[in-house]
């Protein structure tokens, strides 16, 4: 656990933008530093999920899971979804991790693994044209992407879809000075770099956005190489 001050001083320092005795820079006021802070938070433990998969800190695993109840299409006012489309995910669903389905199998209802596939690969998918992803309702090949946070399930069955359980990653409220956050030190300098980034957005300062891009990316990178060094040395990759 690292004091969120601590960070919101190497954050102010990183921006060139020291604080007064209120704690507000010339620039940037603290509450704006806080919010860059819990937004870089979020990225970087999307990040991390990303590369280093089964790998990945266990500070940085913001797991949440929500079930979304399909409702008869025949109900008063009808509720969209019981097919598989256009189910509103609310707010918070901008990382989902995982997604299960709950359908009718031989008179009785199963729980299903769906897997992901990117909305821009949606019309092949949903025409039979994909050669990767062949949706079957009787095989129970269940397939999900994202569009206009709607989640699309896949294939389409009148009435064929129970419940959904969407396993996802939430955004981190914004954080207060007198707070800790959950990371370890050797993430501290990265989360750092990407607030300032935040900071230099809002600014629209694309030399400083730059910059900071290009050092998280590296320190990314040589986070991902280190990975799959370990995983070599274990064999886990030939």
């Amino acid at each position: 656990m690292i004091p969120v001050k601590q960070i919101d001083t190497d954050l102010s320092l990183k921006l060139g933008d020291p604080v007064n005795d209120n704690g507000d820079g010339a620039i940037w006021d603290k509450d704006q530093r806080l919010r860059y802070i819990s937004r870089a938070y979020g990225r970087l433990c999307r990040n991390l999920q990303k590369i280093m998969i089964e790998r990945q800190p266990g500070w940085s695993k913001k797991i949440k899971t929500k079930v979304l109840q399909f409702v008869d299409p025949q109900a008063n006012p009808p509720v969209l979804g019981s097919d598989g489309s256009n189910v509103d995910l609310g707010e918070g669903f901008t990382s989902i991790h995982q997604v299960y389905v709950q359908v009718r199998k031989n008179n009785a209802s199963v729980l299903v693994k769906a897997t992901w596939f990117d909305p821009d690969k949606y019309l092949d998918v949903v025409t039979g044209n994909s050669e990767n992803y062949k949706p079957n309702y009787d095989n129970l090949k269940f397939y999900y992407t994202v569009m206009n946070n709607k989640l699309q399930i896949l294939p389409k069955k009148e009435n064929g879809y129970l419940m959904a359980m969407v396993v996802f990653r939430g955004e981190p409220e914004v954080f207060k000075l007198e707070d800790s956050i959950d990371i370890t030190t050797d993430y501290v300098d990265l989360l750092t770099v990407m607030a300032a980034k935040e900071g230099m957005e809002d600014l629209a300062r694309a030399d400083k956005v730059q910059l900071y891009r290009q050092d998280y990316a590296d320190q990314l990178k040589i986070e991902q190489i280190f990975i799959e060094k370990e995983e070599r040395d274990e064999g886990i990759h030939t």
